[in-house]
């Protein structure tokens, strides 16, 4: 593992939701492995990280698609094919992300949970 993450989890300068850790410094996403006491790296590509990112800045509230894809998506514009085609990136990218913790995890205690109009990041209560 990288020493700079380790650094950066014990200076506070990463964001923990749950067992999730999130290394800005380095770009990186990892999971708590409880079991077995190490960090598994996500693998995140460079989009997956930045919308996981800003989901986790603001866990526990509802992001709104139209600030993932960072411009307004107003009702009457949702027919227009640019602005679908946004929303279906976001969409398949969160799909990405919430594979990946499953798979890292084999059962992720960090969820990606769908609310009117967006996203929440949540982690159970212990």
């Amino acid at each position: 593992m990288d020493g700079r993450v380790v650094e950066a989890v014990q200076d506070g300068r990463c964001l923990i939701i749950g067992s999730l850790i999130i290394a800005p410094l380095v770009r990186k996403g990892f999971l708590e492995l409880c079991e077995q006491r190490v960090l598994k790296n996500l693998e995140l590509t460079n989009k997956e990280f930045e919308l996981l990112f800003t989901l986790a800045k603001r866990a526990g509230e509802n992001v709104l698609v139209s600030e993932l894809i960072g411009s307004p998506v107003p009702w009457q514009q949702r027919k227009h094919r640019l602005v679908n085609a946004r929303v279906r990136v976001v969409i398949a990218h969160v799909h990405k992300i919430r594979r990946k913790l499953d798979l890292a995890s084999r059962g992720s205690r960090v969820y990606i949970q769908s609310c009117r109009g967006g996203y929440r990041v949540e982690a159970p209560p212990d």
